[in-house]
């Protein structure tokens, strides 16, 4: 963030009414082109940014909008995507296998093209890893859902697995980012303790003091959408808590959506989440995505053609490597190529992740904006796998119907 200033009010409303409109038209395209909207998204940003155009950057004011989208983006991600009961009863022994190479096997492959071979350093290497590792479920779920295979065998395979894919790489991904941001030798060694300590104590209360709190707020209170402020404030606080034991701020609104996850079922509880993604969705979240790709630049073009060329080799095959292993795994009926191409999709979080690396200059520029935009083209060729796959299995079937 060395390069942020503030800028003027007039420049700010402009700037944060080009990137509203932006992210969601372009967002809106690759939405009708059957692609995740967050590519397009990404893409406003890095059209606008320093890297096509060079309309605007990350202000200081700008960047308070991408943090808050950060907040909200890990709440919502941690609410609606991997549910603590769905995550428990996934957890079968072939299912939890599955994941745990669905995840190693590319994150052990990236680490030692990345580390060993490409010369960059560890905990980076460890960051971009498990960025590259970890499975979107967000965008696996999106694909199933317009695809009409969510709930067939392989499409409850496929989420099972990426749930709890996502959710061990988003552990991985998270401790390595709190050593990248906060390097110190005896701060490092509680770290560990600190986590266990923040997640035990959260998901306390969490799940005992938080859906009583905004559920009472809301029966209680006569002023207009007081449980949906009392949900904000929890965000911010949770997230406030967080930084206080070491970790960073999104961690606290993640771990406040696991557990606030098992109060879906709570009118209220719901009712103030709808309301709050009215907000994020609309406002803050796709600035988020849009600032992502303002942090994006041409700078990716000094790597080394060869070591650019073996990243962008190396992590498609390693994520389809680790695919095709993990639904070996799987007992024979719930076997299928679709959870090897699913493994491919990418989503916000990783970006998250990657944009604080950033903010903490922890991550170069040059492997930030190249990383990004290899996601970008992973989480395109998922749904056109999973499509063209679906497509093909749907024309067999119908080639096979016996003749009436």
């Amino acid at each position: 963030m060395s390069d942020m200033g503030l800028i003027s009010l007039e420049a700010v409303l402009l700037h944060l009414a080009i990137l509203i409109v932006a992210s969601r038209g372009l967002g809106e395209v690759f939405a009708r082109l059957g692609q995740s909207a967050i590519v397009g998204e990404i893409l406003a940003g890095v059209l606008l940014g320093p890297a096509v155009l060079n309309l605007m950057g990350v202000s200081m004011d700008i960047w308070l909008f991408t943090v808050l989208g950060i907040y909200f983006l890990l709440f919502l991600a941690g609410y609606e995507e991997i549910d603590l009961s769905y995550l428990a009863t996934a957890m079968r022994p072939r299912t939890l296998f599955a994941a745990v190479v669905s995840l190693f096997v590319p994150l052990s492959l990236y680490l030692v093209v990345l580390h060993h071979w490409l010369g960059i350093e560890l905990l980076p290497s460890v960051l971009v890893a498990s960025v590259f590792a970890l499975t979107s479920l967000s965008v696996v779920l999106r694909c199933l859902v317009d695809l009409g295979i969510a709930k067939t065998p392989e499409g409850v395979s496929l989420l099972s697995t990426t749930i709890l894919n996502e959710f061990m790489g988003l552990l991985v991904a998270g401790i390595a980012l709190e050593l990248l941001v906060r390097p110190g030798g005896e701060e490092l060694a509680m770290l560990p303790i600190k986590i266990v300590a923040f997640f035990a104590l959260a998901a306390l209360v969490g799940h005992f003091l938080v859906p009583r709190l905004i559920t009472g707020v809301g029966k209680t209170f006569r002023v207009r959408e007081a449980s949906f402020a009392t949900l904000i404030a929890l965000i911010l606080l949770f997230s406030y808590f967080a930084t206080l034991v070491g970790l960073h701020g999104a961690i606290g609104a993640l771990v406040l959506g696991f557990t606030l996850s098992r109060a879906k079922n709570d009118p209220i509880v719901a009712k103030s989440v709808e309301e709050l993604k009215g907000v994020a969705y609309g406002i803050f979240i796709p600035i988020f995505f849009a600032g992502a790709g303002l942090y994006v630049t041409l700078d990716f073009l000094e790597i080394d053609p060869l070591a650019a060329a073996t990243i962008v080799l190396t992590v498609p095959a390693g994520k389809l490597v680790g695919g095709y292993l993990s639904m070996w795994v799987l007992p024979a009926k719930r076997r299928s190529p679709a959870i090897a191409y699913g493994q491919l999709a990418k989503g916000g979080v990783e970006f998250a992740m990657l944009s604080l690396a950033v903010e903490a200059a922890a991550l170069s520029t040059k492997l930030y904006s190249l990383t990004v935009l290899l996601i970008m083209g992973l989480t395109i060729a998922a749904s056109t796998l999973l499509s063209i796959y679906v497509s093909s299995r749907r024309d067999w079937l119908s080639s096979h119907q016996p003749l009436g």
